[in-house]
């Protein structure tokens, strides 16, 4: 009875399914594209965070500005609705006046509540973006030094710089591109995974024999040599499994390429509706300023008609609260 011990090194090489690493890095450059993705979107998350907490803060001014505004309304529908009682009473004016001039106090007094209402909504969506305690909000008081400065000509000219300046900065338009080299990654794996299997394997080894098996270890100084080099080659019958992913792979790459270009598209409609909506809100500045400079001198007018008795309570609050809005 012979025991048997052996002591051996196998190396092998795939020739074809695993061979070289391009192949056996993908995972590892997909790891580390997720995490430029991931960067890209904690950018996006950060920069959309930055313009919602810059827009939360110009709508809390404006609601501040109109209280303001409001507040000066009422005031003006007061005076206004005393100045009527008092014709009422000395019999220049009918009752029937009363109810106008007392409707549109009320009104006013709606309007004030609602901005102010306004106001406290706009101010704690502001402090939820900065963080504050929404506990002590109302307790809080907010200081807005930032006023808005007059614009500037709107940069329509050159649009063709800030086009190519959205392709090439925007966030989610780079993660997109991430993720199509994450799928041309994944298309050489899965078409590694169509390969037949061809390994080339060496193998050396030393064998002892003895009686018992402790004294077969000391004989592996002995002269019992083996070595054997050869090819071991196998494929799957039809290989539908891999063909299926690969397919897959290919299909979802070709629809994420799709959808860089559908997005490069949007990022250039998103740059030139900014443009128009810049460019028009300038424009609407200078317009805005005309119409209510002439809409002050209509109420002026319409409150001189009502002195002389040329007008009526309804008018008055009409042209009052069209320069109101």
């Amino acid at each position: 009875e012979q025991q048997t011990a052996r002591l051996g090194l196998t190396v092998t090489q795939s020739l074809l399914r695993g061979f070289g690493p391009s192949v056996n890095l993908v995972a590892v450059r997909q790891s580390q594209l997720e995490t430029e993705a991931s960067l890209y979107e904690l950018r996006g998350f950060v920069e959309s965070l930055l313009a919602d907490t810059e827009i939360a803060y110009w709508q809390c001014l404006l609601a501040q500005r109109t209280i303001q505004i409001f507040e000066r309304s009422l005031d003006v529908a007061r005076q206004q609705a005393d100045q009527v009682m008092q014709r009422i009473e000395v019999g220049v004016l009918a009752q029937t006046e009363a109810a106008a001039a007392n409707a549109e106090v009320a009104l006013r007094e709606q309007a004030l509540i609602d901005a102010r209402s306004d106001f406290r909504s706009t101010r704690l969506r502001l402090f939820r973006l900065i963080d504050a305690p929404l506990q002590s909000a109302f307790d809080l008081d907010i200081q807005l030094s930032t006023r808005p400065g007059a614009p500037g000509e709107a940069p329509t000219d050159e649009l063709a710089s800030r086009v190519a300046l959205a392709q090439r900065m925007r966030p989610d338009l780079n993660e997109a591109r991430l993720r199509l080299e994450q799928g041309r990654l994944e298309t050489i794996r899965t078409r590694n995974g169509l390969l037949p299997r061809l390994d080339l394997f060496i193998a050396l080894g030393k064998t002892g024999h003895a009686t018992t098996f402790l004294d077969s270890f000391s004989e592996l100084d002995g002269p019992g040599y083996d070595a054997a080099v050869g090819l071991r080659f196998s494929q799957y019958l039809e290989n539908s499994a891999a063909k299926g992913a690969h397919e897959a792979a290919l299909a979802t790459r070709r629809q994420a390429a799709a959808a860089i270009v559908n997005l490069e598209q949007l990022v250039e409609l998103d740059v030139r509706l900014a443009a128009n909506d810049a460019e028009r809100a300038r424009q609407q500045i200078d317009a805005t300023v005309t119409t209510r400079v002439l809409q002050e001198e209509t109420a002026r007018a319409e409150v001189e008609r009502f002195d002389v008795g040329a007008s009526t309570t309804l008018l008055v609050a009409q042209a009052q609260r069209d320069l109101l809005a």
